[in-house]
């Protein structure tokens, strides 16, 4: 697969954590904390991935 996809589908599913994310914290219910911290983490995980992609496209 081309890199440059790749990255493009990372950068969408990364916001569209962030989106899911900002929704369930603005509902505010307790037994969704779980689910908003595991969105954090999978953010996390996108955004480390995105940054690495950038840095092997760049180091070509």
């Amino acid at each position: 697969m081309n890199k440059n996809y790749i990255l493009k589908e990372i950068k969408k599913a990364n916001k569209l954590s962030i989106l899911i994310f900002n929704f369930l914290n603005k509902l505010n219910i307790k037994s969704l904390n779980k689910t908003i911290y595991r969105l954090t983490e999978i953010n996390e995980i996108l955004t480390n991935l995105e940054i690495y992609l950038e840095g092997v496209d760049s180091n070509e």
